[in-house]
């Protein structure tokens, strides 16, 4: 957990910028999980093969409580908290 104003910048920039107009950290892992729709389907006991191309991955932060965070900073991602994602039936 990031405790310093310093930690904190980066943790921001690390979420909502990346580095150096790199993708963020969330970007690269929804890349990532675009491509192995498959594996993952197969990982969580589905049928993989059969049902790779109805699925669609898209990044979104889900966090236990809001955030002050995308406030301050724009974020390319959704931010949402447990409690909304639940409430809102935005799964």
């Amino acid at each position: 957990m990031a405790r310093t104003p310093r930690e904190i910048a980066h943790e921001l920039e690390k979420l909502f910028e990346g580095r150096h107009g790199e993708k963020t950290m969330i970007e690269k892992r929804a890349d990532w999980a675009r491509g192995h729709v498959g594996d993952l389907l197969n990982r969580l006991g589905l049928d993989g093969a059969r049902n790779a191309n109805r699925w669609r991955v898209e990044p979104l932060i889900v966090v236990s409580q809001e955030l002050l965070s995308p406030y301050l900073r724009r974020s390319p991602i959704p931010v949402v908290s447990l409690q909304k994602l639940i409430r809102e039936h935005l799964w």
